[in-house]
């Protein structure tokens, strides 16, 4: 087969199998659009429309691997909405079919009002014999995983999904394993389901299950009242940096955003034996940072962003202005010296103090969260050794520094002692009487 491309006043003529002739012919239909690569012109609205993250309920998450995406409808219809149907076009140059991997690709090239913006491939799965999938369905799904591509990596369009931590958040939040394969967790938030969808059936319970099964009512009463009473105990002990980076680990919360309370109550500890279990991993989180000197920066700043992120305490408010005559025959305040040694004097030395470590490191103490300052007071103890070897004196001198702030700050902010023993609790596992239940067995 032979064929003539005509470009500019040269004339060639060229021989090839059909895939190659369209190859040819697509490139050279392309050049104008080429030729305005980086030329595209918009407004600041439309960029602004074009860039806009896509909701969490657009988003879904692919069995197989766990990776997430926004299906390719969302996009199109973004495309539509801001440049108009027919001013833009996915132009596939060529396909073609790997037998070894059984996979179908497509090569294609996105327009946009005449000009070139990117290319990329997409790739999808065929078997000829699965009656579930055909060749054209194989084909326009390649079309679809390019479009995801050039406008996520292009255009800003839906890149979300290709930042590390926002997946990573999606998943933590969304996404949960049935039978190994990945699927959306229906939540609070998820969108009812069509009617013309039918839900899951869930497995039917057998008699004698079925009598000895709680009522859903009072499992959820139970559920969350397990989930207040850890709460609870990590309250009274100022445990909760170390119960936040307990649930950072095992992914039970999003950095920053979730708080402790927001965790599923499920998740918590449902008898006697499994909240032991939970209580002595927390400690060993708190060993763990004494032991390395402080939390690391991503858990310091998780906590600090989304526990910590508390409302500070209400300022008194002002007296309204008194009238002028009142004004005149009132005496002027009197400034009288405060002792630098009194912690409540607005000079003494723990206001200044820089914080040696973490996230808030050379910020004064009293410019610190009071809730935070407080944890410091509580569990912040002076080590004389670290990782079994002894430290050097000029380092303790520097910690044991730190406390007397502390307990400088304690004693202005009227904080319980932790040397003498007043904590809000003595560190121990609650006795059975403490429990909210007498059983151990879980409620589900």
């Amino acid at each position: 087969m032979a064929m003539t491309i005509k470009q500019g006043d040269m004339e060639a003529k060229m021989e090839g199998t059909p895939q190659q002739m369209r190859v040819i012919e697509v490139s050279t239909a392309l050049e104008p659009a080429y030729r305005n690569a980086s030329t595209l012109e918009m407004t600041d609205e439309e960029i602004e429309a074009l860039m806009a993250p896509f909701p969490d309920d657009a988003i879904e998450i692919r069995p197989h691997d766990g990776l997430i995406y926004i299906p390719h409808i969302h996009i199109s219809n973004r495309l539509n909405k801001i440049f108009r149907p027919g001013k833009w076009s996915l132009i596939r140059r060529r396909d073609w079919f790997d037998a070894d991997t059984n996979t179908m690709y497509g090569e294609y090239v996105l327009v946009v009002r005449g000009c070139f913006v990117g290319e990329s491939i997409g790739g999808h799965p065929y078997v000829a014999k699965n009656p579930k999938t055909n060749f054209s369905d194989a084909l326009e799904s390649t079309a679809a995983e390019a479009l995801r591509r050039i406008c996520g990596k292009r255009l800003s369009c839906g890149s979300q999904v290709w930042e590390p931590e926002f997946a990573r958040q999606w998943v933590a939040k969304y996404g949960v394993q049935v039978h190994g394969k990945w699927q959306r967790r229906m939540t609070q938030d998820t969108p009812e389901r069509p009617a013309t969808q039918r839900p899951a059936q869930a497995p039917k319970a057998s008699p004698a299950q079925s009598q000895s099964a709680k009522p859903p009512a009072a499992m959820a009463s139970r559920v969350e009242e397990w989930k207040q009473y850890a709460l609870g105990q990590i309250c009274k002990l100022s445990m909760e940096p170390f119960a936040y980076a307990l649930a950072m680990e095992t992914s039970w919360l999003i950095p920053g955003v979730d708080k402790l309370e927001d965790i599923s109550a499920q998740k918590f500890p449902q008898n006697k034996d499994a909240f032991e279990k939970y209580w002595v991993a927390i400690k060993e989180r708190k060993q763990k940072a004494i032991d390395e000197g402080g939390m690391s920066q991503e858990i310091t700043e998780a906590f600090d962003k989304a526990y910590l992120a508390l409302p500070l305490e209400e300022p008194p408010k002002k007296a309204p202005p008194a009238p002028p005559s009142q004004a005149r025959s009132q005496p002027p305040p009197i400034n009288v010296p405060r002792d630098t040694n009194d912690p409540d004097s607005p000079n003494a030395p723990w206001r200044s103090f820089p914080m040696p470590w973490g996230k808030h490191a050379g910020a004064k103490l009293a410019d610190l969260d009071k809730k935070y300052l407080f944890g410091l007071f509580a569990n912040y103890v002076v080590e004389t050794t670290y990782n079994g070897k002894q430290k050097n004196d000029a380092n303790i001198a520097k910690d044991r520094t730190f406390r007397a702030m502390l307990d400088e700050a304690g004693a202005h902010y009227k904080f319980t002692n932790p040397d003498a023993g007043d904590k809000p609790q003595e560190e121990r596992l609650p006795s059975d009487a403490d429990l909210p239940f007498d059983d151990s067995e879980p409620p589900f």
